[in-house]
């Protein structure tokens, strides 16, 4: 009895163009959509991971107070870690550096002092 309702429905779902290409259109747009999420939601994971991954340390240390299930995860020796953060906080503050070199070469390379400019322009004036 399966086969001949499953030869009926495709007899009735191919000989109407309109439906079948409702169908087509509708299964494509279903796929790209779930695509489309699970693309977005594997990016988010990549974002979000990024900062642990991108520290430069070696290891990754939990607060000694910090207890995941009943069990303790503090770990004593953490020189690695710090060093790591220092790493990071040096390349922070250089780069605040050179953009302030940037913008102190920019400022120059425009004229600089616009306003002793507007200053000169307002002292001719009688």
């Amino acid at each position: 009895m399966v086969p001949g309702i499953l030869k009926l429905a495709c007899k009735a779902l191919v000989n109407d163009r309109a439906r079948f290409t409702g169908l087509l259109v509708g299964i494509t747009f279903a796929v790209f959509l779930m695509i489309a999420v699970t693309s977005l939601f594997a990016g988010a994971l990549n974002r979000s991971s990024s900062t642990m991954y991108n520290i430069g340390a070696s290891i990754r240390v939990m607060d000694p107070a910090v207890t995941v299930g009943g069990k303790d995860f503090g770990i004593n020796d953490h020189r690695g870690v710090v060093a790591g953060y220092h790493r990071v906080d040096i390349g922070y503050l250089q780069a605040r550096l050179q953009r302030m070199r940037d913008t102190a070469a920019l400022f120059l390379a425009l004229g600089g002092g616009w306003d002793a400019g507007a200053a000169q322009a307002q002292a001719r004036r009688p």
